[in-house]
């Protein structure tokens, strides 16, 4: 297994240590816990790329891993009513239709390239923003939760709109698309 398949294999095995301190309420634990998750998931990608150990594997595991961690997190996070649910049901709705978008294609034969961009990353990047800023006790950083929450929605709903846009392009198209 690769380097950055390694690192992501590592991501995936904090999102159940990571859930138990959410539940357990040890917010400071779950702040650290849930930092080294998203600093690796920005080593596995640079690796993949500076090594040139890009696999089919972690074209998948890669995205599989950050939607775990992150929805696990906003799923835990408002069971236990650091965040509201409106706030939940706005991330994990998108990436519910994205998931059953993508199911949908591929059961229907349409030929669709995953490559990460640059909406995708900068609302990835507001999602793990926003949840360390929920769990922070550091002043600077909790002081960033309101700001992060509007840049977040605004991030989910345009990046929902343009996955939909594109999955209609596709079934239109008759024809493959990068997603």
């Amino acid at each position: 297994m690769s380097i950055p398949n390694l690192i992501t294999l590592y991501r995936i095995t904090t999102i159940p240590i990571f859930v138990g301190l959410v539940f357990y309420e040890k917010k400071e634990a779950a702040f650290f816990i849930f930092l080294s998750a998203g600093i690796s998931d920005a080593i596995d990608g640079f690796l993949a790329r500076i090594l040139n150990q890009r696999t089919l594997l972690g074209t998948y595991f890669d995205p599989i891993a950050d939607k775990a961690l992150i929805d696990l997190a906003f799923l835990s996070l408002t069971i236990k009513g650091f965040i509201p649910i409106w706030v939940a049901i706005i991330v994990l709705g998108r990436d519910f239709i994205i998931i059953i978008g993508f199911i949908t294609l591929k059961a229907a034969s349409f030929e669709i390239k995953v490559e990460p961009n640059l909406l995708g990353k900068a609302t990835t990047l507001s999602e793990m923003l926003f949840i360390l800023s929920t769990l922070s006790s550091f002043v600077f950083l909790s002081r960033l939760k309101d700001p992060l929450i509007t840049i977040m929605i605004v991030l989910n709903c345009i990046s929902g709109i343009l996955y939909i846009s594109k999955g209609t392009k596709i079934v239109e198209g008759g024809k493959g698309c990068q997603l």
